[in-house]
């Protein structure tokens, strides 16, 4: 068998991918967030009644049947997560548009989806559960050996543990796209070897876009800020409209980043060419 050598992610490649469709796929998004919303809002206004009507409450003075309303909001607004997910993927990756139904799909792609979701978190918080115990503990495993220099040699080797973490969840996400579009033949295996050697990448992408997302986000605060300058209704109003896209528009960015990356290294395809 000949090994293929690995692809070499280009960073801003990526992430201009990613900004294009949160710009192209905005009110596809924006719908899919919308039809859960509708659908939700009876089940919304019953946890209000139930839990919320007389203020907010305190923990322990709820009730068994008011954890059991939000516990069921909460997977309700989980399962609607995956659901847009899947969507907006196969919406990314193979320019498929839902009819009826469709667009609050719950079927086994979704399913399956959470479960590589909760693997992939699960993977990631154990590493950074690690990376706390190092933090919290390691000072007292070291100080036979290392005394003084105890504490900041276990602060080390928890912020490596960290990163990796980091690094590991950005290798194999690139699963779930694929999970979204039905290939079993590319597994959490397919992803992890697919991804080797763009360490040094990866950093450069993850540098891009936080840097793209703090510009953006900044834009969104000020516009929020701009009330309390020019207190006027318009201005007000217009303020928090524009927030709220752009807040929407840096989850679409956010829900791209693994689509983009299984386009590359699960798909081969660079990103110049047309989907």
């Amino acid at each position: 068998m000949v090994k293929t050598a690995p692809r070499k992610l280009p960073p801003m490649s990526a992430l201009e991918f990613a900004i294009e469709q949160a710009f192209r796929r905005f009110f596809f998004g924006l719908r899919l967030m919308l039809t859960w919303t509708v659908l939700c809002l009876p089940l919304l206004g019953a946890v209000y009644y139930l839990v919320f009507m007389d203020g907010m409450p305190k923990i322990e003075a709820l009730k068994p049947v008011d954890f059991a309303a939000l516990s069921v909001l909460g997977l309700v607004v989980l399962l609607a997560a995956v659901s847009i997910m899947v969507n907006w993927n196969r919406r990314i990756l193979e320019d498929e548009r839902p009819r009826g139904l469709g667009w609050i799909r719950v079927d086994g792609a979704v399913w399956n989806f959470f479960l590589g979701l909760v693997i992939l978190l699960m993977v990631i918080g154990l590493m950074s559960g690690a990376s706390a115990l190092m933090a919290l503990r390691g000072p007292v495993f070291f100080e036979s050996n290392l005394a003084v220099a105890a504490k900041p040699a276990a602060t080390g080797v928890a912020g490596i543990i960290g990163i990796s973490a980091l690094f590991v969840g950005l290798r194999l996400m690139t699963r779930l796209p694929a999970i979204a579009l039905g290939n079993r033949d590319y597994g959490f295996g397919s992803a992890w070897r697919a991804t080797r050697r763009n360490t040094i990448r990866y950093l450069g992408f993850l540098f891009w876009l936080v840097f793209t997302l703090a510009i953006a986000g900044g834009i969104g605060a000020g516009a929020v800020m701009a009330r309390t300058v020019l207190p006027n209704p318009w201005v007000v109003g217009g303020g928090i409209a524009a927030a709220t896209v752009i807040g929407l528009w840096i989850v679409f960015v956010l829900m791209s980043v693994p689509a983009c990356h299984y386009r590359f290294f699960g798909e081969q395809k660079d990103f110049l060419e047309n989907t």
